[in-house]
């Protein structure tokens, strides 16, 4: 059966008092990236309204120790881009107007909806 003989034991208890098996949370990891997302953060917050490559960052903190790869870090860096990169504004009394700066290129795309 490949279990340990304790773990059938507490089954096998549990069974017989009629309470179901529950599995605590697990405890949360620390992610790879979590020394230096405070370095990162501060460094999104600085480059404002500008957005500073992945690959920029990544430079910067492997000369501070990361040894990990480059997806992770994109991945961090999204979730704080969706927030950062988008910007609204009024032309006029009736229109609005927004842009998401999505592309690496930082090629706009506006979004024109007429406020009611």
């Amino acid at each position: 059966m490949h279990c340990s003989r304790n773990t059938i034991r507490r089954h096998l208890k549990l069974q017989s008092q009629c309470q179901p098996v529950v599995y605590g949370p697990r405890a949360q990891r620390a992610g790879k990236l979590a020394p230096f997302e405070g370095y990162l953060r501060q460094g999104v917050k600085a480059a404002r309204p500008h957005w500073m490559p992945a690959i920029v960052l990544l430079r910067e903190i492997r000369e501070q120790g990361y040894e990990n790869g480059y997806s992770i870090l994109t991945s961090f860096l999204l979730t704080l881009k969706t927030k950062a990169h988008e910007a609204s504004f009024v032309s006029k009394p009736s229109l609005v107007s927004r842009c998401r700066w999505n592309s690496p290129l930082f090629a706009a795309a506006a979004i024109r909806c007429w406020h009611s």
